[in-house]
């Protein structure tokens, strides 16, 4: 799996848990303090997430890091 298929595999992962948390890209970005256009570049593998930051979506979304992790080799 290259770079991008990776950041696009996070990026539907983080897109699942926010509508399984039910909040709107705004929400989660005041959690994670980002703006929605942000939240959105990132869901739509855009933009990629630093570990960092992976670590904050994981706290707001409330799942382990390893949910945004699995499936990827």
């Amino acid at each position: 799996m290259n770079n991008k298929d990776v950041r696009i595999s996070i990026a539907r992962k983080i897109k699942d848990a926010r509508k399984e948390a039910n909040l709107n890209q705004s929400q989660l970005g005041s959690r994670v303090f980002m703006d929605k256009t942000t939240i959105c570049c990132i869901e739509t593998g855009k933009s990629g997430v630093s570990s960092d930051r992976l670590f904050d979506f994981a706290k707001a979304l409330n799942k382990p890091i390893i949910y945004f992790l699995s499936d990827i080799s």
